[in-house]
């Protein structure tokens, strides 16, 4: 049994393979949007068990604040035997704990968001208990996820007053384009509709926020632009990215003018999505982000539900 870091290309070979593998832990993915990541691996016996990519900035320190990103943590291996419970918690402790040991000798900080299939971090608590040295900050985060069945039950599931916006809606002085628009005019078109107490972190955001628009479709990007007909400006927008049958919201935007007349362009864009991945191959529309009341309210009135996760800021002997 031993921790010690991988290639990019043994990353991917195991990502692909991984129940909690998402858009957002692909290796090619995470290596265009971010400076550098280092991938680490648990090994047993010649099987790689459980990977965990560490993020880093141009200082080669892990980053703190993952915009417009979501779920970079561990991620294990699909083939692995049922073992007992008893049996599967003395491997989780003893990997998560080889993987600490080694991060603690690595970095002084790290931040980690958990996959929503990873609800157990017991081991943790336990390290915390154990290592005083340390500090692993356990944070319980929400996201909203609809399950893509038919339209006609989504829509059942669609809050009173979205149902009639939506069939109220007025877009006829609209142009709806797919997977097809400018980066600055989006950058633009997104830093004009951010509230003004997260522009402070503008500059940095921003980075993220074109190297992600920046990937092409063969990423699995897709997108909508609303174009206002009179003006060729763009009123609102939407970024997805797809991955085994999740279809995950990273950007959904209408400007303040659409969101205060009587348009009801805001749930036209979200009906819009909805539909776009309908059939096929995606089973789950994911809206990456629910923790404050207004959020939430928003995206559980279109019948997505609750889905817990955790994000963990450890804190390690060296940083003291």
């Amino acid at each position: 049994m031993i921790v010690k870091k991988i290639s990019i290309s043994d990353a991917k070979l195991f990502q692909s393979s991984s129940q909690h593998a998402t858009f957002f832990s692909d290796p090619e993915i995470l290596k265009r949007v971010y400076y550098s990541v280092d991938w680490w691996a648990y090994y047993h016996g010649e099987k790689i068990l459980c990977v965990w990519p560490i993020v880093l900035d141009e200082t080669e320190k892990p980053i703190r604040n993952y915009y417009f990103t979501y779920y970079i943590g561990p991620m294990w291996a699909n083939n692995w035997p049922d073992f007992p419970p008893h049996k599967s918690l003395d491997i989780s402790n003893k990997v998560y704990n080889a993987f600490l040991d080694v991060f603690n000798q690595n970095y002084t900080r790290i931040t980690s968001l958990f996959p929503a299939g990873l609800k157990d971090i017991r081991p943790f608590i336990w390290r915390n208990q154990i290592h005083p040295s340390e500090h692993h900050a356990i944070e319980i985060k929400y996201t909203a996820i609809i399950e893509l069945t038919s339209l006609d039950l989504l829509l059942k599931d669609f809050r009173q007053v979205r149902r009639w916006e939506l069939k109220n809606a007025d877009v006829s002085g609209l142009e709806f384009m797919y997977d097809t628009f400018e980066i600055t005019d989006i950058l633009s078109f997104y830093n004009m509709n951010i509230p003004p107490q997260e522009s402070r972190e503008l500059a940095e955001s921003n980075k993220i926020l074109f190297n992600y628009l920046a990937l092409d479709k063969s990423f699995g990007v897709r997108t909508i632009s609303a174009l206002e007909k009179s003006s060729g400006k763009t009123v609102g927008f939407a970024f997805i990215g797809v991955y085994n049958g999740t279809a995950n919201v990273i950007i959904n935007n209408v400007s303040k003018k659409y969101k205060e007349n009587k348009s009801y362009l805001s749930t036209y864009l979200l009906y819009l999505i909805i539909k776009q991945f309908l059939g096929g191959e995606n089973n789950f529309l994911d809206f990456n982000g629910a923790n404050s009341f207004k959020l939430a309210d928003n995206k559980h009135s279109f019948g997505a539900k609750a889905v817990p996760y955790f994000t963990i800021n450890s804190r390690f002997a060296t940083a003291q």
